[in-house]
């Protein structure tokens, strides 16, 4: 899971290889907070990404042009995102969890609104730090 700061551009409906309906949104990344590990491939600042998603939530409540945290999982099918991966970026610089499904168990924001961003990238490089610290 790859912790990203990005505007979101555009949603279209599409179908995923699988022939089932999902979301595709394109993100401009603004930047990476933090990664799942340092092999990983991740995106550059100033790359656009696309990330598919099978809610409809996801697409009621990403603006266009909107700026937002969100986790995203590289996979074979391409990045995907989920209901709870997803924050938006207010105005004033602060994070709001986005509604999630009722039971959605994975609430990556969670416990996380009125957070800044810099708080958010702070809160990443200390676990990057435990972890490099305390996981061998």
């Amino acid at each position: 899971m790859i912790k990203t700061e990005v505007t979101h551009l555009s949603v279209t409906s599409g179908k995923d290889k699988w022939g089932n309906d999902c979301y595709e949104h394109i993100f401009s990344v603004n930047s990476i907070l933090s990664t799942a590990a340092e092999n990983l491939p991740h995106p550059a600042v100033g790359d656009e990404i696309k990330a598919i998603s099978y809610d409809r939530i996801t697409q009621i409540h990403l603006e266009q042009g909107g700026r937002y945290l969100i986790f995203y999982a590289p996979g074979d099918d391409g990045p995907h995102i989920e209901p709870g991966d997803i924050a938006k970026i207010n105005d004033d610089g602060t994070i709001t969890e986005i509604f999630t499904p009722p039971n959605y168990s994975h609430r990556a924001f969670e416990g996380y609104n009125s957070y800044t961003v810099e708080q958010m990238k702070e809160e990443a490089e200390r676990a990057k730090t435990w972890h490099e610290t305390h996981v061998k």
